[in-house]
């Protein structure tokens, strides 16, 4: 998690990469790493569909809406983290820094939210919630 003295750090040094040609290497990396991030979930999805054929419909349905919620922004975050490892020795990649705080906090809001769903039981207010944060 970023701490306060970094977060000021990191928007200062994203200000001035944006102002470079090295800022399009990072918008480009990070819509490629998206768009494997939304291929990976509907691979997943798929695959997981068609490996359990049988078992219990309850226990099924339970890992399905986890997965389902966690396959994009941790397929995602794991491409980014690559993609970052491998421009940092070319590139400045603040763009990539700021994504990688961003999906994490997209993984851990959408596990929280999916947990409390699960503990709690299943109102209105819960599912409000969920599309007003997420």
């Amino acid at each position: 998690m970023l701490t306060t003295p970094e977060l000021p750090s990191l928007l200062t040094r994203l200000w001035t990469d944006l102002h470079g040609v090295d800022a399009l290497w990072q918008v480009a990396a990070l819509v490629l790493c998206l768009a494997g991030g939304w291929f990976a979930q509907r691979y997943i999805e798929g695959s997981a569909l068609n490996a359990s054929t049988a078992g219990d419909e309850a226990t099924l349905k339970l890992h399905m809406g986890g997965l389902r919620r966690l396959a994009f922004p941790v397929a995602t975050l794991l491409l980014v983290l690559a993609t970052q490892a491998i421009m940092t020795n070319w590139l400045p990649v603040s763009l990539l820094s700021l994504a990688v705080s961003l999906l994490t906090a997209l993984a851990l809001v959408r596990l929280t939210i999916y947990i409390l769903r699960h503990v709690f039981s299943s109102g209105g207010w819960l599912r409000s919630s969920e599309r007003y944060i997420a």
